[in-house]
């Protein structure tokens, strides 16, 4: 079996270099370990064999602890039905949802868009590359170990367009001896039903197989917004050794939506399904996307000094649109058509510790693809490079200096990020950092090539205290918008046919946000989050783009009788007044509208959980009032709906 995994790291450059250094006896090490519990379904054989590197596919092999990771175990008890949900739960941001699943539903965060915000499968880039961006939906939420989140300084370096964000999401970890299966089904409102399983086993000695589908279907509440979802996935994953592991991936993503667009004004009741006129009746896409993974990590050294990761990748999206009559132009507007981007890449990265005093860490990324040419874009080929170095030096056992920079060649343009963040931690209570970072927007092919190129400067401060049974968490952050680009509506007969980006003046957003979370009682948990986001700028286009003040606020009661658990509780959601931005489907840009939403709660939500054996069940009645809003204009919200969901797992 080592010989044929010599032959395909062969493939690999500077692999085989790496797989010189793999020591072949079992090597124990203390930081790396098999979690063993019902969520996790990871078994031992009763003979000895490799344990996997449970760093495989992240971000970081060598230690590193200036990040916020999202593991499968932390969101066991939320009611979620795909990956944006999950994320919306963990990650306080303020949500752009377009009030059905399977659309682009994101999240605005550190006063940027989702063109700031970078998604990653084992550390290479998810991403369409018409626009440089990843529809979260797309990703099977029962897929993946943990959720790493980076921001600033970590983000920009790792990742281009990440000014706002950076995710990567780690593959999962399965390591069972006999047939594991996990099963999760879930249904609400207006047709919605989803449902995903999984199998997994160890075929052979250090050798796991696993399986897994998903289904997620739903009528949508108004007129064409409707969704169809398949998802296919397999993993190969061999454990060299100890500190060693080569993974294969396979995903298969289709995925079809009915864009309605919106509302065509606010003068309407919300709750009026029958009357509600919608931008496109007719308007959907569908998206057939096949990716394969061959991701190489390896830990060089006993004492975790020296790694190495590798990606090769191959994506292929097809696009399928139709479109209604009145929507067509012959100059303006695309026919019903497709179009096939498909991309291939490679990323290699390297990672060491010197004297237990400073990590380096450095790497390249090479992207190609080939774009046809739309209405949207013109014909593009191209081959990206890309080069990072990120740093840590531990001035002494609390404080720490992390220094990122990154460089992209795209044709005959270069793109700079770089940034750095003083860092405190007492691996006790106390986190905190400082952090200063500045990158230019890679250009997108739905950019002409006579923009400026956008530089986002963002200065950010965060820190967290844990005092049992207090949690509290303080976000602080400046982002300064040179050059922006913005994207200006083209309109046939008052309806929007196309975009234009264009750049438009300076601005700048401050914004804080806190988090507080307590016990009382030791059955009654409280949770409160609220943040603040102001624009500095008279501009129309951004002024009111985000609400001066937004926040929720949660409570619930546990009950534990053995393994069991119980919880009941309620979530208020409330928003200021604010005006936001408008999706265009077609071409998945925001635009300015006109239109300003009141100041209103969002929504209350009821929920049950329980944790029954190997089985989760969860129950909420979500909006309970009713009531009328949206944070995307004018995409209303789901009304007053049940959502049930239930996820079990057999022979562990």
């Amino acid at each position: 079996m080592k010989s044929l995994i010599n032959i395909i790291l062969m493939l690999i450059p500077m692999t085989c270099l790496a797989l010189g250094d793999i020591q072949t006896e079992n090597i124990q090490v203390e930081n790396i370990q098999t979690e063993i519990d019902s969520l996790d379904a990871a078994k031992k054989d009763t003979l000895y064999f490799n344990r996997p590197l449970q760093s495989h596919g992240s971000a970081f092999l060598i230690p590193y602890k200036h990040f916020k990771r999202i593991n499968k175990k932390d969101f066991a008890f939320q009611n979620y039905q795909t990956a944006n949900e999950v994320l919306e739960n963990k990650i306080f941001s303020f949500p752009l949802l377009l009030g059905n699943l399977g659309k682009f539903n994101s999240f605005s965060i550190n006063g940027a868009y989702p063109q700031q915000v970078s998604t990653n499968f084992n550390g290479r880039a998810l991403q369409s590359i018409f626009d440089k961006k990843f529809n979260l939906e797309q990703f099977p939420s029962e897929f993946f170990e943990n959720i790493e989140t980076l921001f600033g300084t970590d983000a920009i370096t790792f990742s281009d367009n990440s000014s706002a964000a950076m995710l990567n999401f780690q593959e999962i970890i399965y390591n069972t001896s006999t047939p594991y299966t996990k099963i999760w089904f879930a249904q609400s409102g207006y047709g919605s039903i989803g449902a995903d399983g999984i199998f997994s086993q160890n075929v052979a000695k250090n050798l796991n197989f696993t399986f897994g589908f998903r289904s997620l279907f739903s009528d949508g509440r108004f007129e064409n917004s409707w969704l169809e979802n398949w998802n296919v996935r397999s993993l190969l994953r061999y454990n060299i050794s100890d500190l060693s592991s080569i993974s294969f991936v396979y995903n298969f993503t289709n995925i079809g939506n009915g864009n309605n667009g919106g509302f065509e004004s606010d003068s309407i009741d919300f709750s009026d399904e029958i009357n509600a006129v919608v931008l496109y009746k007719d308007l959907d896409e569908r998206l057939f996307r096949n990716e394969l993974n061959l991701c190489y990590s390896v830990i060089l050294k006993e004492d975790t000094s020296a790694a190495f990761s590798s990606n090769l990748f191959f994506a292929n999206e097809d696009w399928a649109f139709a479109r209604q009559y009145r929507a067509v132009d012959s100059t303006e507007f695309a026919p019903p058509g497709t179009w096939v981007t498909p991309q291939f890449g490679l990323n290699l990265k390297y990672e060491m510790n010197i004297f237990k005093i400073l990590t380096l860490r450095a790497g390249t990324d090479i992207l190609s693809y080939n774009l046809p040419e739309t209405a949207y874009f013109n014909q593009r080929k191209d081959l990206e490079f890309s080069a990072f170095m990120h740093s840590e030096i531990k001035i002494t056992d609390a404080f720490s200096f992390v220094q990122g920079n990154r460089w992209t060649k795209q044709k005959e343009d270069n793109f700079f990020s770089t940034g750095g963040k003083f860092c405190y931690s007492n691996d006790k209570n106390i986190n905190a950092s400082l952090d200063f970072s500045f990158s230019e927007t890679r250009a997108i092919p739905l950019f002409s090539p006579n923009l400026k190129k956008e530089k986002n400067l963002l200065l950010l401060i965060d820190a967290e205290c844990f005092f049992r049974p207090l949690k509290m968490s303080f976000n602080l952050y400046f982002r300064g918008i040179y050059d922006p680009i913005f994207f200006a509506p083209t309109y046939n007969e008052n309806l929007i046919v196309n975009t234009y980006p264009k750049n438009i003046d300076n601005y700048s957003v401050l914004g804080a946000s806190v988090a507080f979370e307590t016990q009382l009682f030791s059955s009654i948990f409280l949770k409160l989050q609220a943040q603040s986001n102001y624009v500095n700028s008279e501009m129309r286009e951004v002024k009111n783009i985000f609400p001066l003040f937004y926040g929720n606020f949660m409570a619930y009661y546990q009950l534990q009788v053995g393994e069991s658990i119980l919880r009941v509780g309620t979530k208020l959601a409330y928003s200021s007044k604010f005006k936001g931005l408008s999706f265009v489907p077609f071409n998945r840009s925001y635009i300015y509208k006109d239109i300003e939403l009141k100041n209103r709660i969002t929504s209350i939500d009821l929920f049950l959980s329980a944790k029954l054996g190997n089985a989760y069940i969860k129950a909420s009645y979500e909006n309970l009032i009713s009531n009328e809003y949206y944070f995307v204009p004018l995409y209303p919200a789901i009304d007053g709906s049940l959502r049930l969901s239930l996820q079990w797992s057999f022979f562990d």
